[in-house]
């Protein structure tokens, strides 16, 4: 009875030890890599982290010229009928416009210096959130 017992036993760990998947050895450094690209919060902070680091750009635009490109076209017609005394006329005007204007800002009472380290310190602040949410995790 008891060497039934065992070779149950045996047989049962020997089909568990053929079926259980292998051992995966990783580095702490796979690990934590592996944990930074699938975690939902971690990428959910670097992706509000890119869109701070753009508020850095769009800051930095007020330095820059500003291009404004327009046009327009009119087409206008004209059809008088008088009485049979006078002759009746026709006419058809067409308009076309097309403009190009370029402005650049000097001096902007130094808000666009303040929006810079403006947008700069919240992307400072972004990074520290997103240092906190790593450590956290």
């Amino acid at each position: 009875m008891k060497l039934k017992y065992g070779l149950s036993t045996i047989a049962i760990l020997m089909v568990w030890g053929a079926t259980a998947p292998p051992a995966i050895s990783e580095s702490l450094r796979e690990a934590l890599a592996r944990t930074y690209e699938t975690n939902p919060g971690l990428a959910a902070e670097r992706a509000r982290l890119r869109s701070t680091d753009e508020s850095v750009t769009q800051a930095l635009s007020g330095w820059r010229p500003e291009v404004e490109i327009y046009g327009s076209y009119r087409l206008r017609n004209r059809d008088r009928s008088f009485s049979s005394s006078v002759a009746d006329t026709q006419s058809t005007d067409q308009v076309q416009s097309i403009g190009l204007g370029i402005s650049q800002n000097l001096f902007r009472g130094f808000r666009t210096i303040a929006e810079t380290n403006k947008a700069r310190n919240r992307v400072g602040a972004g990074r520290a959130n997103l240092i906190d949410t790593e450590q956290s995790v």
